[in-house]
């Protein structure tokens, strides 16, 4: 039962401010799985949240990649998930060894281990949010330690809307 002397007051929420669209070099400073209901249900999604790293204006602020829970290489001429093509371009400068197209399953271990991994993010701006619309390979790592006092009170964006 709830207490009926609750009040919940209306929240204003913070203001986003976007970076300019272009292209950053990014560090992905923590993943969190996530349910967004879309048009056929609710999906499972990993939600990255990425900092960028290569310009001083916007260093440490953050940009969001959302994949649904889904791997497929791309077999047959057909997409791939956003999700492989994400892990492949990581991989592509920190494991080379791997071959990404043969992976048969992602692990949490997998996913996990991406924190701390920096690629190189092409940002956009779409209802006044950041969307990372595409990866690229990174040629070198940029030192980089997070701190999460670097978040301005503009970086208070609800993963929920970031779009899939």
């Amino acid at each position: 039962m709830i207490d009926t002397s609750l009040k919940v007051t209306k929240s204003e929420g913070g203001v986003y401010t976007p970076i300019p669209e272009g292209t950053y070099q990014v560090q992905v400073v923590d993943v969190k799985q996530k349910q967004s209901q879309t048009q056929y249900g609710l999906k499972d999604k990993f939600v990255f949240s990425c900092a960028v790293v290569d310009d001083e204006e916007y260093m440490g602020r953050l940009v969001f990649v959302a994949c649904n829970i889904s791997w497929f290489n791309g077999e047959g001429g057909k997409r791939p998930s956003k999700l492989f093509t994400f892990i492949k371009t990581i991989y592509a400068h920190y494991q080379k060894e791997v071959k990404v197209s043969e992976v048969v399953e992602v692990t949490g271990d997998m996913v996990n281990e991406l924190v701390g991994k920096q690629f190189i993010a092409v940002v956009k701006v779409d209802d006044k949010f950041n969307n990372v619309t595409d990866f690229m390979k990174i040629k070198k790592e940029i030192a980089y330690e997070h701190k999460k006092s670097e978040q301005k009170m503009n970086e208070n964006v609800d993963p929920e809307d970031i779009k899939i």
